[in-house]
């Protein structure tokens, strides 16, 4: 489905899993309230190292964006649905230098953290190994959030 977060149709889901959904969303949210065309950002790497810079130096507008995701998000749960966001540090930010993509990415997952407790989710992250590796990339424990909405 090619939508906005914000523009699925109400249904809910037994689970809902995301890789980079975390960064993605807040360059996303970042460029819709600046006017900046998020796909040109892929298309030029000073703009993209740019623009991340510019997050990282205003993070004010971050609370109200993210109090709505972590609601949409816990919206689209069915009792005893999943939700697993992974947010490990990309190859594009490891090229570009970009270490405070981490940074504003450990932020947003600890805001989400509470605002999906607050929603009535309960954590599934004691269960989350230390480390994950593959030969291409490496997952921490503090790169994932799984919540659960309970039954």
């Amino acid at each position: 489905i090619r939508s906005s977060l914000f523009e699925l149709a109400e249904e809910r889901y037994d689970g809902v899993f995301a890789n980079h959904a975390i960064d993605d969303v807040v360059l996303y949210e970042y460029c819709h309230r600046t006017g900046v065309s998020f796909e040109s950002l892929y298309n030029d790497a000073r703009l993209y190292r740019d623009t991340w810079l510019e997050i990282e130096r205003d993070m004010s507008w971050m609370p109200e964006f993210l109090n709505r995701l972590a609601i949409r998000l816990a919206s689209l749960l069915t009792p005893g649905g999943i939700l697993v966001l992974s947010d490990n540090q990309s190859f594009s930010h490891q090229a570009l230098k970009l270490t405070c993509v981490t940074g504003i990415v450990r932020y947003a997952q600890g805001y989400i953290r509470k605002r999906l407790v607050a929603q009535g989710l309960e954590s599934g992250e004691a269960g989350i190994p230390q480390r994950m590796r593959t030969d291409r990339f490496v997952v921490q424990k503090d790169d994932v959030i799984v919540f659960e909405r309970p039954q």
